[in-house]
């Protein structure tokens, strides 16, 4: 539901679906699992179109928490989040 929200725009309701899956994932799958990363990522791209740029750097930063203890540290979604994570600060002009 949160993706759908995404697309149409509806920030505020992907949010809160997005939030509930978070918490739905960790109470089944654990802290430390690529979905609920996965998850954590999803909440830092509706942060950012909400120009909610911290917001968005602490749910990037905790997906590369939970992706570096899951893989190594050559894993393309860790790459993925320094991506989003330099995006958060060239947004924020922070460089």
């Amino acid at each position: 539901m949160g993706n759908i929200y995404f697309k149409k725009g509806e920030f505020d309701e992907a949010l809160a679906c997005y939030e509930k899956a978070l918490k739905l994932r960790v109470k089944v799958l654990g802290k430390v699992h690529p979905d609920v990363a996965s998850t954590y990522n999803n909440l830092g791209l509706v942060h950012i179109r909400l120009s909610s740029f911290d917001g968005a750097l602490k749910c990037y930063q905790k997906a590369m928490e939970i992706y570096k203890d899951y893989f190594d540290g050559d894993h393309p979604n860790i790459g993925t989040c320094y991506h989003n994570i330099g995006s958060v600060y060239y947004q924020r002009r922070s460089f």
